[in-house]
């Protein structure tokens, strides 16, 4: 992608351009978080490197899971309008929406499996390569699961299965989209029958969603600082569950369709645009400063619906900065 076609406001038939810039920073950030995680684990120093990397990358390194949730915001939006833009005009015949669900899936699967299969055959020999030559003790078994187990990554089905018998741990957010993806052209093929029945069940996959969340973060996670343990386990019970990135994703989806009826453009009262950014700076400098300075001083329970409805709260950050983007005041870029 060059710049100018990155800066360039002009939206294609099938592109939606008002999310480039966050696409952008996502990749970027999520690249950021995994390389200082990365150091941490393998550096002689580790606490020298860990107060670099908290100086000067806090934000990214503190807050990684809100860019995952980033990741399928942005994958909820593209797909709602993508499946919108490609859909058969009105009144569908139930060959064409099978046609059309068919396709979707077709294209999705088809547009990373090739690079996806290359990533893990490399994965595989770079693997077994630095494990008999490199002093460093990389934290994963790829030189081992990777030969074995990386036909599930293959089938998106390794989350399924323990961390232990994972082929490249990093990817389990791919699999996931690629469920969410399946899941959500169904609810779109239901939405365009019968709209009231699909967001009937959006809404209760949502609360349930949120509930569940709330539950196990407060079952399974201490209340006080967590070790390397427990960092294991709260990665393994939350951070890569499905039901913890259900919000983003139902949300990204509710962007995509308000982006396919707006039609590139949306009208925004001068108040609305001045408090809704104001509303905006507050909660992000409390997700980057705020939460994480009570996290161990509230009960257990209020912590745990801080933490399960930030998800929610963030996705709808991103909300309003796509819709203020494409806003008259939004600016040429």
């Amino acid at each position: 992608m060059n710049f100018e076609s990155f800066v360039n406001q002009t939206q294609s038939e099938w592109e939606l351009s008002a999310i480039r810039g966050l696409q952008v920073v996502c990749t970027i950030s999520i690249i950021i978080a995994y390389t200082c995680s990365m150091m941490e684990y393998i550096s002689n120093n580790r606490y020298t490197v860990s107060e670099l990397t908290t100086k000067l990358l806090s934000f990214v390194k503190r807050n990684s899971t809100y860019l995952i949730d980033m990741f399928f915001f942005l994958s909820g939006s593209n797909l709602t309008y993508l499946y919108f833009k490609t859909s058969y005009q009105g009144k569908c015949r139930v060959l064409e929406q099978i046609i059309h669900f068919t396709a979707m899936i077709t294209y999705k699967v088809c547009c990373i499996i090739l690079p996806y299969t290359l990533v893990l055959i490399c994965t595989e020999l770079t693997s077994k390569y630095f494990y008999s030559n490199s002093a460093l003790d990389l934290p994963s078994f790829d030189h081992i699961t990777c030969v074995h187990d990386k036909w599930l990554n293959i089938l998106y089905i390794e989350n399924f299965f323990p961390i232990v018998d994972r082929c490249m741990l990093w990817t389990w957010f791919i699999s996931l989209e690629v469920h969410f993806f399946i899941a959500a052209c169904l609810v779109l093929l239901l939405a365009q029958i019968h709209p009231k029945y699909a967001g009937a069940i959006c809404t209760g996959i949502l609360i349930a969603s949120i509930l569940a969340t709330t539950v196990v973060e407060v079952d399974y996670i201490p209340a006080v600082k967590r070790d390397v343990e427990h960092e294991l386990m709260a990665f393994y019970l939350i951070f890569d569950k499905i039901w913890v990135r259900i919000p983003p994703y139902l949300l990204g989806m509710c962007l995509g369709y308000t982006l396919y009826k707006a039609g590139g453009k949306f009208e925004m009262n001068i108040f609305v645009i001045v408090f809704g950014w104001i509303a905006c700076v507050l909660i992000l400098a409390g997700f980057g400063y705020g939460f994480h300075t009570v996290e161990f001083r509230v009960n257990p329970w209020v912590r745990a619906i801080i933490s399960t409805l930030g998800h929610t709260i963030w996705s709808m950050v991103l909300f309003w900065i796509v819709l203020a983007s494409i806003s008259q005041y939004g600016g040429k870029y």
